[in-house]
Formats: C-alpha cells, sequence, structure tokens
C-alpha cells in the first residue's frame, strides 16, 4: 500500500529506526571519531556512515518484507497477521523462511551466528564508548604515561 508513503506515523518509525541503529546519544560513534587525525574530514564521515547504515536499513526492509510477504502469501493471510514485530521477526518469522531453502541448516547456523555476532558487536561498541571516555579523561590529568595519540593505544593507565 503506497498510500502508507504519505502518512507521518510511518516516517517518525523510521525515523526512529534511523536514529536508535545509529545511538547518536550514547556516543560510541563520537568515540570512535575521537581517534581520528585532528586534519580528518569528520563531517564527510559522519555523512558516509550515516548514509550506509540507512542503506542497510532500506536493504533490510527490503528482504524482511520480501519474507512476510511470501509468508502471507503461502498461509493466505495479510502481511499483518504473519507476524508480530519485535522478537517475533527474527525468532519466528525467519527461522520459518530458511527452513524453505536447501540446505537449512547451514542457513540456520549462519543465521543464529550472525545474531550473535551482532549482539556482541554491539556489546563492543558500547564498551568500547564508556572506555574511551575514562581513556581521554585520564589522558587529560596526565594519568597516562605516555600522551602522544599514537602510543594512547597501546600504553597503560595508572587510575
Amino acid at each position: 500500500d503506497l498510500a502508507k508513503l504519505g502518512d507521518s506515523q510511518v516516517w517518525r518509525d523510521a525515523a526512529g529506526q534511523i536514529l536508535y541503529s545509529l545511538s547518536p546519544g550514547f556516543g560510541t560513534l563520537i568515540a570512535y571519531a575521537s581517534y581520528n587525525e585532528s586534519h580528518n574530514d569528520t563531517l564527510k564521515d559522519a555523512l558516509i556512515v550515516s548514509l550506509i547504515n540507512c542503506g542497510t536499513s532500506v536493504f533490510a526492509g527490503f528482504a524482511i518484507f520480501s519474507i512476510l510477504g511470501h509468508m502471507a502469501h503461502t498461509k493466505g493471510v495479510s502481511v499483518s497477521d504473519v507476524v508480530d514485530g519485535g522478537p517475533g521477526l527474527a525468532f519466528v518469522a525467519y527461522p520459518e523462511a530458511v527452513l524453505e531453502i536447501s540446505g537449512s541448516v547451514f542457513w540456520s547456523i549462519l543465521f543464529f551466528s550472525m545474531l550473535l555476532t551482532l549482539g556482541l558487536d554491539s556489546q563492543f561498541g558500547s564498551v568500547e564508548a564508556m572506555l574511551t571516555g575514562v581513556r581521554h579523561s585520564c589522558a587529560a590529568t596526565s594519568v597516562w604515561r605516555s600522551t602522544t595519540h599514537d602510543d594512547l593505544s597501546t600504553s597503560r593507565p595508572y587510575c
């Protein structure tokens, strides 16, 4: 239904999803950017990361709704009746779709390995954001043995 594209709630939900996936409020991107050289074009980097994130979300949307559309067609129901959003999508809809592919055991292992590594990667980013704040605050108080940017990655704090 292309008329949904004119609905402001759809666009609010999409913007919320993009902000959630970029998570600018937590500071992970800012923490990673703090390791750049001072003459680096940070605006260009931010635009590239944001565009890749949006492109990935659009691509994932096509993949998700293709699977949901196929499942709705085979069950003879509307797409909204196939599965509710949230964890049901990842743990009900996708496994059911993967079972229809040849080599389903391989694809199932690959899919759940992807979910595991995605969760771990998200946690690494969160921990990195917190550790970068601690690391830079220690460097600002000269607690680090070395103060050059290259040595910060290998030096140990004495706090």
